[in-house]
Parts: structure tokens; C-alpha cells; sequence
């Protein structure tokens, strides 16, 4: 797995990855590039990879995320007085994730790997929707496809898909404390929303245990007066 950096140094990284796929992965994926919905060009460069791939009968292997350094792309493109690399808003960045994902789920060539990392319900919804929908097709391609999330985020979404039945990976990230600390910083800023989707479900548990006491009081009140009833008689 070839994680995804900086815009200056990614031209280079993608261009030693697609060499070391069509050199490895013959019959299965050895080697996977990771991408970044943040980035305007990511998915019509994921469309070129796949569709190489599948002309040069070679296996596709790949990590779609949504994207760090948005901050720091945007600062640079500010210095160099050029347009920023990266989507303005969140919801272009979704849109740039989850139309890249159904685009690989359903044109990569056999034996390829593809791993869904997301934190964002949604995006898990369609990718999980639309993989038990070709199915049949994968087993028979011999495709594979991966969900994964952080260790410590969304560990009840990670739990269910494999409950489910699929192949999910926990990522736990370890190292020097001055590459770790930022690492951790961009993860934060880059799912910031997800504590407060956490939030509205929490509020949405807690008017459901609420309804549910009240339903529970009134099923006591009524059992409590037909025993007395009972007693009465």
C-alpha cells in the first residue's frame, strides 16, 4: 500500500506506483496506490488508471480516501498565486468520493482490490450496496473489496461491515512523535464531521431511549392497575 502525499511529490509517486503495478500485480494485487477525492484531478485520473489497467490485463489495486493537506495545498497554491488543487467545499469532495467509488466498483478488471477507507455513512452505504449487488460478478473476477477507518473512529461501522460479512481493515497509526502528531492533526481536521454526526445520532438515541421509557411507564401503569384491579375482584 503506497500511501498518498503532497501534490508536489504525488506526479512522481503515482508515476513509480503504476510502474511497480504493471511489474507485480499479475495475478493478484501486490501493489495499491492511494487516492484523494480532495483533489480535483483524482477522478479523472482514477478513470485513466482503471481503464489502463483493464487494456494492459493488469489487476487494479487501490485505496480511495478522501484527502489531508487541504490546509497546506491551499496556503501553497496562495504563495504561488496559482488555483488550489483541492475541492473549495466538503460536498464536492463527497461528490468527487462517492462517483470515483461506484466508477472503480464497477469497471475494474479481474483480481483487482479495491479499498473503500471512509468514515462517512453515506459513502459506506453505496459502497456496500453496490458490492453485495455484483457479488456474484466479483467472486467470479476473483475481485476483492475492502472497507477501512481508523482505530478509535467509527468502530461501529467497522464491526458491522464485518459482521456482515466483509473484509475491513482497522488502521493504527504508529511512529516518531514529530511525523505522528501532524498525521494525527490532518486526520482530525479531515473528519471534524463525523463528531458531529456523532452528536446528532447520540441525540437521536437519546429521544429514542426517552420514547421508550415513556412507552415502558405507560405498559407499568396500566400492568400496576390491572393487578390491583385483580386483587380487588
Amino acid at each position: 500500500m503506497i500511501d498518498a502525499e503532497q501534490t508536489f511529490i504525488q506526479y512522481g509517486i503515482d508515476s513509480i506506483t503504476r510502474q511497480l503495478q504493471r511489474l507485480y500485480n499479475k495475478d493478484k494485487v501486490m501493489i495499491m496506490n492511494t487516492y484523494q477525492s480532495s483533489l480535483k484531478r483524482t477522478q479523472r485520473n482514477v478513470c485513466l488508471d482503471v481503464l489502463g489497467c483493464d487494456m494492459l490485463k493488469v489487476p487494479f489495486g487501490a485505496k480511495l480516501v478522501r484527502g489531508a493537506y487541504v490546509t497546506e495545498e491551499n496556503k501553497l497554491a496562495l504563495d504561488q498565486e496559482v488555483e488550489s488543487p483541492v475541492f473549495p467545499n466538503k460536498a464536492l469532495v463527497d461528490k468527487s468520493y462517492n462517483e470515483t467509488m461506484l466508477f472503480v466498483l464497477q469497471h475494474m478488471p479481474p483480481c483487482s482490490h479495491f479499498n473503500v477507507a471512509s468514515h462517512n455513512d453515506t459513502s459506506v452505504e453505496i459502497a456496500e450496496e453496490e458490492v453485495m449487488r455484483r457479488k456474484k460478478d466479483f467472486e467470479k473476477n476473483n475481485i476483492q473489496v475492502s472497507f477501512a477507518q481508523l482505530k478509535g473512529l467509527s468502530d461501529k461501522m467497522t464491526f458491522g461491515l464485518a459482521q456482515r460479512g466483509h473484509y475491513t481493515f482497522k488502521y493504527l497509526p504508529y511512529g516518531p512523535t514529530n511525523f505522528l502528531v501532524p498525521y494525527l492533526f490532518r486526520r482530525a481536521e479531515e473528519a471534524s464531521y463525523i463528531w458531529v454526526e456523532g452528536q446528532k445520532k447520540l441525540e437521536d438515541v437519546r429521544h429514542e431511549l426517552f420514547d421508550v421509557r415513556k412507552v415502558h411507564y405507560k405498559a407499568g401503569v396500566i400492568l400496576a392497575g390491572a393487578l390491583i384491579l385483580f386483587a380487588i375482584i
